[in-house]
């Protein structure tokens, strides 16, 4: 049994409430593990390959994702989907948000149930309950290693779900990847006008194509089926612009709820790993107990920069602190 500090507010002041979780034995032997947060589209899946080139265990897909060497930056249709994140826990962060009703770009209901108390007990059981199924064998078990040195898990939805992901591991590092809030937006109209032509323009040729290219859209669907109370919300308004800033706003400020943590919470600004990636490359493997040599760091860097990788930033779009000014 673990007993489990975790953080409330109440009154907006932060304060210890202490519960014994169990987690499955073979969580619990392992160092605490590295949990990503930040609003989609600010770079989270960067920073877990970054990671995953130094020797993480973020992503059992990685190579599959990557290439062999693991260096190749993503194609295009899995860079848009997201990459860098283990499926298992994505889908139990899924799972919790679809019993209040929310989704990802529609959290709300999801955030006032949170802290309900049967709400609460539910969504801890399930995630206990992982810990010794799916989680299991759909992220450890693929793990190169029995006991990797160097562990986690990326998903945004970390941003909303992380009270009960520190209630199963309450040592637990916090690495919030931020991003310009315009270059946010930017990046989710795109992609959603993108998957707008997509529907238009499907035909069932398109679709084993787009599975072709990333597999990881089959695996979801089926694992979403098979899923107990699989019921999915209701459809909403499309996002648009307005409520897209609205979005950034709500998750950077779940995010940095976790300050509290203090050292055991780290800032880094995707706009700044761009300026300096091995500078950052460093940063990221210290805090997040990755032992990385000198090899692996450039490694992580060449990632970053890669020509064909997409990763650019405006100057009007840069974080306002250097590499080594960036809030901590």
């Amino acid at each position: 049994m673990l007993v489990v500090p975790t953080f409330r507010t109440f009154a907006g002041a932060s304060r210890p409430v202490r519960r014994e979780v169990a987690v499955s034995p073979a969580f619990a032997r392992l160092p605490p593990p590295l949990i990503i947060i930040g609003m989609h589209r600010s770079g989270t899946s960067l920073v877990s390959g970054m990671l995953s080139c130094m020797g993480g265990f973020m992503d059992p897909a990685w190579p599959r994702v990557t290439g062999a060497d693991a260096i190749i930056p993503p194609g295009p249709l899995v860079r848009r989907n997201g990459y860098g994140e283990a499926t298992a826990f994505r889908l139990l962060n899924e799972r919790l948000l679809h019993w209040a009703g929310a989704e990802w770009d529609n959290p709300s209901e999801f955030l006032k149930q949170r802290d309900g108390a049967a709400f609460e007990a539910r969504c801890l059981r399930a995630i206990q309950s992982a810990t010794f199924t799916t989680l299991r064998t759909g992220y450890l078990s693929k793990a190169p290693s029995r006991r990797p040195a160097a562990w986690g898990w990326k998903d945004p939805r970390n941003s909303l779900t992380i009270p009960f992901w520190l209630e199963a591991f309450p040592d637990a590092r916090i690495l919030h990847v931020r991003r310009n809030a315009d270059a946010i937006v930017d990046s989710l109209m795109k992609r959603e006008q993108s998957r707008e032509r997509t529907i238009v323009r499907s035909s069932m040729s398109a679709r084993i194509m787009r599975v072709a290219a990333n597999p990881r859209l089959l695996i979801d669907r089926m694992a979403r089926r098979l899923a107990p109370d699989s019921r999915r919300p209701a459809p909403h308004a499309p996002l648009d612009r307005d409520r897209a800033y609205r979005l950034v706003d709500e998750y950077v400020s779940e995010c940095l709820r976790y300050r509290a943590l203090g050292s055991r919470y780290e800032e880094v600004h995707y706009e700044d790993i761009l300026i300096a990636p091995r500078t950052l490359a460093s940063r990221i493997a210290e805090f997040g107990g990755v032992a990385a040599s000198g090899e692996s760091i450039s490694n992580a860097a060449s990632f970053v920069t890669q020509p064909d990788s997409s990763n650019t930033v405006k100057s009007s779009q840069r974080s306002p602190f250097s590499a080594e000014e960036a809030p901590r």
